[in-house]
């Protein structure tokens, strides 16, 4: 049904997104022949003028523009949808700062129970800041509408990477898996396990930073309290998680998990942006649970033969079938896969050394070739080297070696003649690397605090709760867990000094402290 000119202008004044004098101007700009006549073509020329969004014009033309308004927040388009609700691009009317919005289903917030678990969720969740977790802002009940404002990522999940892009390269998924351990690792030390670890709850920003979604929100998904026997959620469709992801103790029972329930999801997901796949297939919901308390767990190896064998075991451990017999934190989990970088790197140099065996006709006083597209096979880049010629080949024609990285199915040797200087450079690449990375898996987590030795006699130092005992060393260095804390100094007839840190894993944060004597 098309929509009269005089409609789709009520409808947009009614929006709250312009009024009459600015449509009226618009027009009026346009040329004679060019000025809508009906609410489908002024749709079409505020898009293009950028005025509206494709989502709010289409709103507005089928008079559903209340849905364009959620408190302070303007809906710019719909980026999601869920079991829990859909989600929105927004915009802050006055500050105009982006953010994410997720709008609760009716079916989450239909009980006085679950708006409580709702509210009590939210307030844990707020207390969370770590560069590998959604920020939320807030959380707003606008008529009957309940809706948390988020961090808005401009990125992709790595379920949609990998549909695009097929499985993952071996180094950056493995650093997307570890900055998502860092996220929950702080989480867990929060209080909150996520309980639906998947690739479409991690996004990756433009610049590769992981960003965990919907923590503390998943146990919305339960109905009442009596509905939430692992009986009942399989029979009504209530299960917390995804099957293709969730441990076998939470489809036993959803809500006595911990967070080695988070460490089995995330090792299923390492799998899938591995290889595309689920690690167990079943036909209906009750077969992929089965497959995960019962199958033998999958090797990364039968589906990647580039992937190292310590690899494969630290991913087997984050799967195994009892929570007992897998990481106990994810910082035993980060450790782990960190540990995998150094096989990766030596795999890398490796690759570096091997080469393709081929006889090319290149004249001798030819530049030498730069690369390999035009071989049948791929290669990412390939350098020739000139050898000596086999006696039966002719003077105008030398064997030629070619260096790539390639697959593994072509046919690798080493190459003999590679000269004693370039074995020695690469050998010392190799060692810097592995120094490298061995003082950065040492390096400690640590508060230092610029503190004058001579200013210290009689203050109290505590970290959290704990009081500390410190020694005369400058700067102050304090051994702290990964994740947020409060630094407290105190002494009688002075000031309390508070400040509240951000520690991430490996890092060192200094602070000074300004210590004023009490008026």
């Amino acid at each position: 049904m098309s929509v009269s000119l005089k409609q789709f202008i009520k409808n947009l004044v009614d929006s709250g997104l312009m009024d009459l004098e600015e449509v009226r101007e618009l027009r009026n700009r346009l040329p004679k022949e060019k000025r809508p006549t009906d609410g489908l073509s002024l749709a079409r020329c505020l898009v293009e003028a950028d005025k509206l969004t494709k989502y709010q014009a289409s709103c507005i033309y089928k008079g559903r523009q209340k849905n364009l308004n959620l408190g302070n927040y303007v809906v710019l388009e719909q980026i999601g949808r869920g079991g829990m609700g859909e989600v929105f691009k927004a915009r802050h009317r006055r500050m105009k700062r982006d953010v994410a919005i997720k709008v609760l289903s009716q079916r989450v917030t239909s009980s006085e129970t679950r708006l409580r678990r709702f509210h009590r969720e939210v307030e844990a969740v707020a207390r969370l800041a770590h560069p590998n977790i959604v920020t939320a802002f807030d959380a707003v009940k606008d008529d009957n509408t309940f809706f948390l404002v988020m961090e808005f990522v401009n990125g992709k999940d790595m379920a949609a990477m990998v549909e695009a892009d097929g499985p993952l390269p071996l180094a950056p998924a493995v650093d997307y898996i570890i900055q998502t351990a860092r996220g929950l690792e702080y989480a867990h030390g929060e209080g909150i396990v996520h309980r639906d670890v998947k690739p479409h709850n991690l996004l990756v920003t433009d610049d590769g930073t992981v960003k965990v979604l919907d923590l503390g929100l998943v146990s919305l998904e339960t109905d009442e309290p009596k509905l939430e026997s692992s009986e009942s959620l399989t029979a009504n469709n209530q299960i917390i998680g995804t099957v293709d992801y969730m441990s076998p103790e939470q489809a036993e029972d959803v809500h006595h998990v911990d967070l080695r329930t988070d460490i089995y999801s995330l090792g299923c997901t390492l799998y899938r942006i591995l290889t595309d796949k689920p690690p167990y297939s079943g036909k209906n919901t009750i077969q992929k649970l089965m497959s995960h308390r019962v199958h033998p767990i999958p090797s990364l190896r039968a589906e990647r033969d580039d992937v190292p064998e310590i690899l494969d075991r630290v991913f087997r451990r984050m799967v195994a079938k009892r929570p007992e017999d897998r990481y106990q934190s994810m910082g035993e989990v980060i450790e782990a896969l960190e540990t995998c970088t150094l096989a990766l790197i030596s795999i890398a140099d490796e690759n570096v050394n091997q080469t393709i065996e081929i006889p090319v006709a290149v004249p001798l006083a030819s530049p030498l070739v730069e690369d390999a597209t035009t071989m049948d096979q791929p290669a990412s880049r390939a350098i020739l080297v000139p050898t000596s010629p086999p006696a039966n080949q002719p003077r105008d024609t030398q064997s030629v070696s070619i260096q790539a990285d390639t697959p593994s199915s072509i046919r690798r040797q080493r190459k003999s003649e590679l000269s004693s200087p370039v074995i020695i450079l690469l050998a010392v690449a190799g060692i810097l690397a592995l120094v490298a990375l061995a003082s950065f898996l040492s390096r400690p987590t640590q508060i230092l605090i610029d503190w004058p030795v001579n200013e210290r006699p009689g203050f109290s130092l505590f970290i959290g709760n704990s009081r500390v005992d410190y020694d005369d060393s400058d700067p102050l260095a304090v051994d702290v867990s990964p994740g947020t804390h409060k630094v407290r100094i105190e002494r009688p007839g002075y000031d309390d000094y508070e400040k509240t840190v951000l520690v991430p894993r490996r890092n060192q944060v200094s602070i000074t402290p300004l210590l004023k004597k009490t008026p």
